[in-house]
């Protein structure tokens, strides 16, 4: 899976940290606000300072935590480090799917490790 259909860069900004409580890390990415991307989760390629790495992408709002606004947050697959204040390129490969409200950050969870295995089959 080589070509994208949406490439965009932001600044890697500090969050809420609720990526780290559940397992799944993730960049929150400062962007113009209508920037060409439907709400969804998507297979992304991320280039940032320290190489390039896959990412799980979500672009929508955050409802299951009570936020409406739509923000953009990545995790990257197989990476450990900080990026807070980087600027990162950003490809979109492919939706996986739709945003959804979960019941639970239990439910949010097991979901995105659903995505994350869905980027890795996706890809391979």
């Amino acid at each position: 899976m080589s070509s994208f259909f949406l490439k965009f860069s932001g600044k890697v900004v500090p969050g809420k940290k609720r990526g780290w409580s559940l397992g799944f890390p993730t960049l929150n990415i400062s962007v113009p606000q209508d920037f060409g991307l439907d709400c969804g989760v998507y297979v992304s390629r991320v280039k940032t300072p320290l190489g390039i790495f896959l990412g799980a992408l979500h672009y929508g709002s955050r409802e299951t935590f009570g936020e409406k606004e739509p923000s953009i947050e990545v995790h990257l697959l197989d990476f450990k480090g900080n990026l807070y204040g980087e600027k990162v390129e950003i490809e979109v490969l492919q939706k996986i799917r739709e945003v959804r409200v979960f019941s639970d950050a239990k439910s949010l969870k097991q979901q995105i490790a659903e995505d994350v295995a869905a980027v890795r089959g996706l890809v391979v």
